[in-house]
């Protein structure tokens, strides 16, 4: 089955944003629960990692530093549409032009040529 190259490229685009999405719907969910036992809830990131500091009623809980799903997401996405678009450049070559050598001629002088033989022969006729 032959699938056009701009759909593959936005299935994989709405899979990837859903699935951040619901990343997003979890934090969201976290942070709320969070609030409802009366703590207040921050995040500190860092490359492909956060860590979720929770403070109030005089306690402060630090979650070790987990994986960053939203970000892991967004790497997956760049990467997936960079190797697609490749793939899709590297099989659609630009037609090369054919080299000529001293031998041939080229299409415009032998057009000349061509020419120039037609009005020298009607030119003989004309005398």
């Amino acid at each position: 089955m032959n699938v056009p190259f701009s759909a593959k490229v936005l299935v994989v685009n709405v899979v990837l944003i859903l699935l951040a999405y619901l990343v997003y719907q979890d934090v969201a969910a976290r942070n709320a629960y969070a609030g409802a036992l009366n703590f207040a809830p921050s995040t500190s990131y860092s490359i492909l990692t956060h860590a979720l500091t929770l403070s109030g009623r005089g306690t402060v809980l630090t979650s070790p530093p987990t994986l960053d799903w939203f970000q892991l997401l967004v790497l997956m996405a760049a990467a997936t549409d960079a190797y697609m678009f490749w793939g899709y450049f590297k099989r659609s070559p630009v037609p090369e032009q054919p080299s000529l050598t001293a031998a041939e001629p080229t299409p415009r002088l032998a057009s000349v040529k061509a020419f120039s033989k037609t009005s020298s022969l009607l030119a003989a006729r004309v005398k």
